[in-house]
Parts: structure tokens; C-alpha cells; sequence
């Protein structure tokens, strides 16, 4: 009988800590925030032809730095306010 008592308790400490570890994954994500930024289609300095992903990236980087797009940071900065 005292066995089957401490059983539940047990359970629900198992299911705290998964559950607080989900959230902590989940809040420790990644996130970009919305940003529009412009980008033109040209060769690189040896005249090679960059994809698009690779002028979006290069886009996206210069928008940061210039202050137009806020950096990418975990998504718990987001619940501060």
C-alpha cells in the first residue's frame, strides 16, 4: 500500500521535469524577427553568380548591421517585453 502512495508523486515529478524541459527547449529557439530588406541580383567580386539564398543571407546580414532589421535572438526575449 505505501508503495502504490509514493508512486503518484513520482509520476508527476517525472512529468514536471519533461514538461519544464520542453519549455526550456522551446524557449531557448531561435527566432528572426519580421524584416523586409531589398537585395539586387549581381555577380560577386570574380564575377561569379551567387544563388539567391546566398544574396538573401548576404542581404539579410547588411540589413542587421545597418540597424534596419533586428538581429536574431532566443525566443525568451520576446515573453520580457
Amino acid at each position: 500500500m505505501i508503495q502504490h502512495l509514493a508512486r503518484p508523486p513520482q509520476l508527476v515529478r517525472i512529468t514536471c521535469a519533461a514538461v519544464l524541459a520542453v519549455a526550456g527547449w522551446y524557449a531557448v529557439q531561435t527566432v528572426h524577427p519580421d524584416c523586409t530588406y531589398g537585395m539586387i541580383t549581381m555577380g560577386d567580386a570574380q564575377g561569379r553568380v551567387r544563388t539567391d539564398e546566398e544574396q538573401s543571407a548576404d542581404a539579410y546580414q547588411q540589413a542587421i548591421a545597418s540597424g534596419w532589421c533586428e538581429a536574431p535572438h532566443a525566443r525568451w526575449h520576446d515573453w520580457l517585453g
